[in-house]
């Protein structure tokens, strides 16, 4: 005899098992005041510190795989265990003299490496894995905000302009009434930027944005009618 319960039940066949929601990231929030009122501005060389130390990890790394490997590659062939450290080697000076030209760009005088190069290439994959590393030492917020704003300076540095219908803003809806009305006094006068927030509020409500910086980047980027 079937019972109604098992009428009803009816056959899963599709489970997704997400390992995010929204706003998940604030499940451990205390609900007290965040550092200087969630305000995470830090200066360049934070960043820049972190990203030193994460090449260097994944330059330890790639060696330390080599030195594991070496004697049975050698079983393979004699010369592979050479072939593979001069490799290693080279990716190592390739990879410094990029950071080096990458940290020029953003604060010497001209722009030493093109976009696919910089912010539109390995710059973005730098910026995942140095977050990641800093997230083990509880400074990933500054150092990621650290992170955009030399993002934002070799976006900035390459000099594009675009009319007024072609510029995106994306505003957040938890930013504080006041902030809110200040972007939509610039909206109607603009046509993609983004700004880290401030959390004086804690997550997700009466956020703030730096309208100074706000407007000064619409006037940089919109060309002028």
């Amino acid at each position: 005899m079937v019972t109604t319960a098992a009428r009803t039940k009816k056959a899963e066949l599709i489970h997704i098992e997400v390992d995010r929601r929204l706003g998940h990231e604030w499940d451990e929030w205390n609900g007290k005041p965040l550092p200087n009122q969630g305000n995470y501005s830090a200066p360049a060389s934070r960043f820049w510190k972190f990203a030193i130390a994460t090449l260097a990890g994944a330059n330890a790394l790639l060696l330390a795989i080599w030195f594991i490997l070496a004697p049975r590659l050698g079983s393979l062939w004699s010369a592979l265990p050479d072939a593979l450290i001069l490799g290693i080697l080279a990716a190592t000076l390739l990879s410094w003299t990029w950071l080096a030209l990458l940290a020029l760009s953003a604060h010497g005088p001209a722009l030493l490496l093109p976009e696919q190069l910089a912010e539109r290439g390995p710059f973005l994959k730098l910026m995942l894995w140095t977050s990641y590393v800093a997230a083990r030492f509880g400074v990933r917020d500054w150092v990621e905000h650290a992170g955009i704003d030399i993002y934002n300076t070799l976006a900035a540095r390459r000099g594009r302009k675009v009319g007024r219908g072609e510029l995106l803003v994306l505003i957040p809806r938890c930013l504080s009434k006041a902030t809110l009305d200040g972007v939509l006094e610039v909206a109607g006068k603009i046509p993609v930027l983004g700004l880290t927030m401030q959390l004086p509020a804690g997550p997700c409500k009466d956020a703030v944005i730096d309208m100074v910086k706000f407007e000064s980047w619409v006037r940089a980027f919109v060309a002028e009618a």
